[in-house]
């Protein structure tokens, strides 16, 4: 149960306050403006965030396990060392979001949009990522083993200004794959480790 109501929460982000280290397990936050918050370290676990503007917020080291994030906007937001454990982040938008070493196991980002994301790391394991577009993501590093990759659009050239993606040194062990996944010119799925589905 959470320590704040939502109007307190509210206010408090409209007066640029910060809510680092707060109790927000629950919370129902759907649609809320949270453009900025200041929420590194809070324990938002199973909150109800469906709809909510996180553009920029600070959620580092915060607790979003089983969080509903469906649609949210995260863009520009820093993720680092979160844990997003059996999150809900359907339709999500996190164009340049920073999601270094944060914990994703079992979390759905199917059709997310995750466009110049930052996923280098460890900790992220068994995501559902079917269908997002991930160009220009950086995933060096990224553990990806067993990852629902299916009809993803993984990192491809962006022109002459974006240096070449570099999967060499992402984990992509058992990561499923079909035929509606798209991979950097000359990246072998099979010698990654991954699996195809037909």
């Amino acid at each position: 149960m959470a320590d704040l109501t939502r109007e307190e929460i509210e206010d408090a982000v409209k007066r640029s306050r910060t809510l680092e280290n707060s109790n927000l397990a629950d919370v129902d936050l759907s649609g809320a403006n949270l453009n900025g918050a200041k929420l590194s370290g809070s324990d938002l676990s199973n909150a109800n965030l469906m709809g909510a503007n996180l553009h920029r917020a600070d959620l580092s080291e915060t607790d979003l396990s089983g969080a509903n994030l469906l649609e949210t906007d995260l863009s520009e937001a820093k993720l680092r060392v979160a844990k997003l454990r059996e999150a809900e982040l359907r339709r999500a938008y996190l164009y340049w979001a920073k999601l270094q070493n944060t914990y994703l196991s079992e979390a759905n980002l199917s059709d997310a949009a995750l466009r110049e994301t930052n996923l280098r790391g460890d900790n992220i394991w068994e995501p559902n990522l079917t269908g997002p577009d991930l160009r220009a993501s950086r995933l060096s590093k990224a553990k990806l083993g067993g990852a629902d990759l299916q009809g993803a659009d993984l990192p491809v050239p962006g022109g002459k200004d974006r240096p070449r993606p570099d999967l060499t040194e992402t984990n992509l062990s058992f990561a499923r794959h079909n035929s509606d996944t798209k991979f950097p010119k000359d990246f072998d799925p099979e010698a990654a480790g991954m699996v195809l589905k037909e």
